[in-house]
């Protein structure tokens, strides 16, 4: 979510108190990308053949396992329930292919605006972003991620993040820039400041109620409603350990949403690798021992 830029081009690492930004902050004067790839405050869900009952302004459901940026890129929200149809499926795409271009300069150390120009900035223009200059200042948080890599180059990547988003090609970038321990980082979900009522559509009204894990939650009859006559969504917070939780916030009773407990270790540069499948091995013992630790 934080790689997505300012509509005006500017990083969303200068935003004050960009990293406690509630959920109906952090899509306003976004890439409009953004938008497009995950349920905004305010998304209507047609569709009600899904995960979500009932159609109407969709309200993020919260639980162990999301962290609470629903994914909307690919998904088909039409009311008409025949939409099944077979389409081809898209093997490389134009702005991969122009992805790869600038990468690929930038990397020869060749990269010219012109080439931004016929690449990056042809991808941003359709999306209704400002063009990327030869010499940006680099954005802290890109540059703490990817040390030693030129801002120019951050840029790049960042542009590869957000324009192919779920389409699966972040795990294998990650690997081919040598960038595995980034793996290891606990991805975090939408901020909470503290316990209480929140409004997840943006109409200023509140929807759900993030009470302590020591409590229950009330009986349907006797949940609170809003001021449009909607019962509240009920959700116990607690630290990912606390088994009564029903929603892990880093701090327990705020901070944001955690998903996962222990992302494990990414071990160099043993998981760069992949060890030589045991029937290649016992068809040809040449092929052995097997590299970088693995058995």
């Amino acid at each position: 979510v934080q790689a997505y830029l300012m509509k005006d081009g500017s990083y969303y690492s200068s935003q004050q108190d960009y990293q406690t930004k509630q959920f109906v902050e952090e899509f306003k004067d976004r890439d409009p990308r953004m938008s497009q790839t995950l349920a905004y405050p305010g998304w209507t869900l047609v569709n009600t053949m899904t995960y979500a009952p009932g159609a109407g302004i969709y309200v993020q459901s919260l639980n162990k396992n999301f962290s609470g940026y629903h994914q909307i890129k690919g998904f088909i929200n039409n009311k008409d329930e025949n939409y099944y149809l077979s389409v081809d499926y898209p093997v490389i795409r134009y702005a991969e292919v122009l992805l790869i271009y600038a990468e690929a300069r930038a990397e020869l150390g060749k990269l010219t605006q012109q080439d931004l120009d016929q690449s990056v900035n042809l991808i941003r223009s359709r999306a209704g972003m400002p063009q990327l200059i030869l010499n940006p200042v680099a954005d802290p948080v890109m540059q703490a991620a990817f040390p030693d890599i030129s801002p120019v180059l951050l840029e790049i990547r960042r542009e590869r993040r957000v324009e192919l988003a779920f389409e699966g090609f972040r795990f294998d970038d990650l690997m081919r820039w040598k960038a595995g321990k980034l793996l290891e980082k606990e991805p975090e979900g939408l901020y909470f400041p503290a316990l209480g009522k929140y409004d997840l559509t943006g109409d200023g009204v509140p929807d759900i109620y993030l009470i302590p894990s020591s409590q229950s939650i009330p009986a349907e009859e006797n949940k609170e409603s809003n001021s449009l006559g909607v019962k509240l969504v009920y959700y116990k917070t607690g630290t990912i350990d606390d088994e009564n939780a029903t929603v892990y916030l880093t701090e327990g009773t705020k901070g944001n949403i955690l998903t996962i407990k222990d992302m494990g270790t990414f071990v160099e540069p043993q998981y760069y690798y992949r060890p030589v499948p045991k029937h290649q091995m016992d068809l040809n013992p040449k092929l052995g021992p097997q590299l970088f630790g693995w058995k």
